[in-house]
Formats: C-alpha cells, structure tokens, sequence
C-alpha cells in the first residue's frame, strides 16, 4: 500500500514496525520479490512467530542478491501488548555481506524499536531502525545503513474499506509521504493501491484469506526502471 502500514497490527507490516505483531498468533510464511525484474536483485524472506507468555517472540531470515553479491539478514525479536490500546517491540539485526569477487564477509549489528496504539477502526504507529546510525566496514570496504524513522496511522470505514497514511524519514532520502487503500470487495478477497513521494512511485496488488491461509500478489512500478512484483504466503493460527 504505497509502502506504508506501520500502524497496521498485521504481520504484513513486521518489516516497518516490530510492534505490529504483539496480538499474533502462530505464524509461519515465505515472501519473495523481485526488483524490476532482473534476476541479480530477487529477495526471499522467512517469518516465524510464536506466542508466548503474553507476548510474540519472532524471527526473520531474508536474503537479497545473488551469488556474486548476497546480503543476509537474520532479525529475533519481542513484541508484547500493554493494556487493551497499546504496544511495543524491539527487533535485533544482523546484516551479512558475501561478496565472490574477494571472498569477504562483513557484517553489522543494530536494531529497531516500535509503538503502536490501536483502537477498534484507527490507530497509530511510531517506528525506528539503527538509531544508532551503524556502519558495516572492513579493511577496505564501508557500507552505510541508515537511520529511519517511520510515523503512520490508519482509520477503517467499516469492514470493507482502509485508509493508510505514513511518513518515512531517511538520512539518504529526507522524508517520503505514503498513502495507501485496501478494499475488500469480497469476504476473503480484497484489493490493494497506493502511492508515495519518491520511486518507485506507486504499487498495486491482491489479498486472498483461506482459512488459516493468506496470501499476497503485488508488483510496484518505477518510473524509470519499471516493474517489481512480490508474492507472499502466510499460515495463521488465531
């Protein structure tokens, strides 16, 4: 939805919020893109979420790139509700480079913090990542990771229609606004758009629910590089 959803309460919003999985239950899934359709830029990712106690304890494989250029990522974390409105998460990273040209592997550690207020049709999300502003260096090597700041809200207009709106703030990209729409326009179908300020500038896609089955087929488009589409699985248990 325009890359926005860090307020959402949804697993699909765990990559901008390690809040937004507090209410879970048993969750397993697989996702997998594809940037502007060129096989040395496909992303997988794995979900694992287990609740526990009262809270969700989670973990996160993804891996982006190919053989000559592969980043890995591995993410644990907790996220656990306070009283009936809010909650709060905490996600520790480890980033890992494989570069075949010279056999190195540098790699970084860092996390990100999240808040979220819900009420029955709106709520409110806060987000950040690598606060601390880490780099990954080796010898000869230094790759920056940003810090990034996310602030979202949603409001439900009964049951077949959400309105998304986020600002995302980079130390690359300074502020990019994002908007997004979900209609459902059957009881397990639903249709997804939304549009943000900087590229790729627009992304549209679909939602199936089955059962404890949910899956997701979007594609985002960029002005000058063009299509990208992602597909995603997940099996809840409620």
């Amino acid at each position: 939805m325009g890359g926005g959803g860090a307020s959402l309460p949804e697993v699909d919003a765990l990559q901008l919020n390690p809040a937004s999985v507090s209410s879970s239950g048993f969750t397993a899934g697989i996702s997998y893109a594809n940037r502007f359709l060129l096989k040395e830029l496909v992303a997988g990712d794995a979900q694992l979420i287990v609740p526990i106690a009262g809270s969700s304890v989670f973990a996160q494989f993804g891996q982006f790139g190919n053989r000559a250029f592969r980043e890995n990522h591995v993410g644990i974390g907790l996220a656990r509700k306070f009283g009936n409105h809010f909650s709060g998460g905490v996600q520790f990273h480890y980033f890992q480079l494989l570069m075949a040209e010279n056999g190195r592997k540098p790699g970084l550690s860092t996390f990100s913090l999240g808040l979220n207020f819900t009420n029955a049709d709106y709520g409110f999300g806060l987000s950040v990542f690598n606060p601390i502003s880490q780099k990954m260096t080796s010898s000869d090597f230094t790759r920056e990771y940003p810090f990034v700041g996310r602030l979202g809200a949603h409001k439900a207009f009964g049951d077949h229609f959400l309105v998304v709106s986020q600002l995302t703030y980079e130390d690359v990209r300074k502020i990019t606004a994002h908007i997004g729409l979900q209609i459902f326009v059957l009881d397990r179908f639903c249709i997804r758009a939304g549009v943000q300020s900087s590229s790729p500038s627009w992304s549209m896609g679909l939602g199936f629910l089955f059962a404890k089955v949910q899956t997701d087929l979007a594609f985002s488009y960029h002005e000058y590089l063009g299509f990208s589409p992602s597909v995603s699985l997940y099996l809840k248990q409620r």
